[in-house]
């Protein structure tokens, strides 16, 4: 025992050395320990996210998704739509006046009220079933107004539509092409321009797809809950949670040791000019509603 302690004393002593000398031989053990940690315990943890409210939903939205996209309906994107609105909580009301599952302004669920009156009667957005057809029916109608490179590019469209305005999405479009960028392409193009939001907006309304699409859609998808629009995004051939856990892991080194890690600076998003527009108001955790922009998106579409 007495030989133990003495060879581990001057092992700690000759690393005490190397560190004083050459501390960056300690990072790279640093990084592997760090993925190790996201590939073991984080899976584990995404797989738990699924709030237990949503399985009492989930037939709901399943219905509701096939009535109105058919068959091949994208029930895990609808699905992490919900879960990013209200973590599926029925009564869920922001500060300011959202209301339900999905999160209808009064203004908007009237309007849809209007617009769909055979399929939704009269507004409800409290009611589960209602506000899953209301959001459904209102994802399509942002779908039809919007074109995109890619399946995944045209629901990141639909979905900055859905939480900012469908006015706000073509003055961006309009922004990008004008800076040379593809108007076609949100990521990476159209999400880095902002026609006018203020930058609490800007920043809120370029996570909600992002969120959606690659966070929480390919967990929906993970757990059986149907296919999603953006898969080639994340991976054609590793889970879920293996990505949500290489993207965590790659945040956290590249926070950490960004030389090494071979991380990319950020980019500074271009911006115009502030321009007159719908009032946009603050959502619950640190979301923004702006649905009730949304009643005046049909003449700006």
């Amino acid at each position: 025992m007495g030989r133990l302690k003495r060879w581990l004393a001057e092992a700690g002593n000759d690393l005490a050395i190397i560190w004083m000398v050459e501390p960056r031989l300690f990072l790279w053990p640093l990084i592997l320990l760090v993925f190790a940690v996201g590939f073991f315990i984080v899976p584990s943890a995404d797989a738990a996210s699924i709030p237990t409210a949503a399985e009492q939903h989930r037939r709901t939205l399943v219905r509701a998704a096939h009535a109105e996209w058919g068959l091949g309906a994208p029930v895990a994107t609808f699905a992490a739509q919900v879960h990013q609105e209200s973590a599926w909580r029925v009564n869920a009301r922001s500060p300011v006046g959202a209301q339900g599952l999905a999160q209808f302004m009064p203004a908007t669920a009237d309007w849809m009220a209007e617009i769909y009156p055979r399929s939704l009667g009269p507004a409800q957005p409290y009611n589960p079933g209602w506000a899953l057809r209301a959001m459904v029916a209102f994802d399509r109608w942002l779908y039809e107004r919007n074109q995109a490179v890619s399946e995944c590019d045209r629901w990141a469209f639909v979905l900055a539509g859905y939480n900012g305005g469908n006015g706000w999405v073509n003055r961006d479009r309009r922004l990008a092409s004008a800076k040379g960028a593809d108007p076609l392409a949100w990521f990476d193009s159209v999400e880095r321009h902002n026609a006018g939001r203020s930058a609490a907006n800007f920043r809120e309304n370029r996570h909600y797809p992002r969120a959606i699409l690659l966070r929480w859609e390919p967990m929906y998808a993970a757990a059986g809950w149907g296919p999603g629009v953006c898969a080639e995004r994340y991976s054609r051939h590793e889970s879920s949670n293996a990505v949500s856990a290489r993207h965590i892991d790659q945040q956290f080194a590249c926070r950490l040791l960004p030389e090494l890690a071979g991380c990319r600076r950020a980019v500074r998003i271009a911006a115009a000019p502030r321009s007159p527009g719908p009032a946009v108001a603050a959502r619950t955790r640190g979301q923004t509603t702006t649905h009730a922009a949304l009643v005046a998106a049909p003449a700006q579409a």
